[in-house]
C-alpha cells in the first residue's frame, strides 16, 4: 500500500526531486480527503465475475475508511 500512495505522488509530481517527494507525500497524505481512493488509474470492470471497489453497489466499501486500490485487476 505504500508503494502505491508512493507512486501516487510521484504521478501528482513528475519533475520533482527526491527530497521534495517526500515532503509532498505527507503534505498530500495528511491533507487527503479520506476516505476518497487513492487510485493510480481509473477503475476498470471487467467481466471476470470478481467484485470491483464501489461504495455505491457495495455497502461493505462505504465503510473503508482509507481505501487505497490497487491498478491491477481483479
Amino acid at each position: 500500500n505504500l508503494a502505491l500512495l508512493v507512486a501516487r505522488v510521484c504521478q501528482l509530481y513528475p519533475n520533482a526531486i527526491p527530497s521534495m517527494l517526500v515532503s509532498r507525500f505527507f503534505r498530500v497524505y495528511t491533507q487527503w480527503r479520506w476516505p476518497n481512493p487513492v487510485m493510480l488509474c481509473p477503475i476498470e470492470e471487467n467481466e471476470l465475475g470478481f467484485s470491483v471497489w464501489d461504495p455505491r453497489k457495495n455497502p461493505r466499501d462505504r465503510t473503508h475508511h482509507m481505501p487505497i486500490i490497487t491498478p491491477a485487476y481483479p
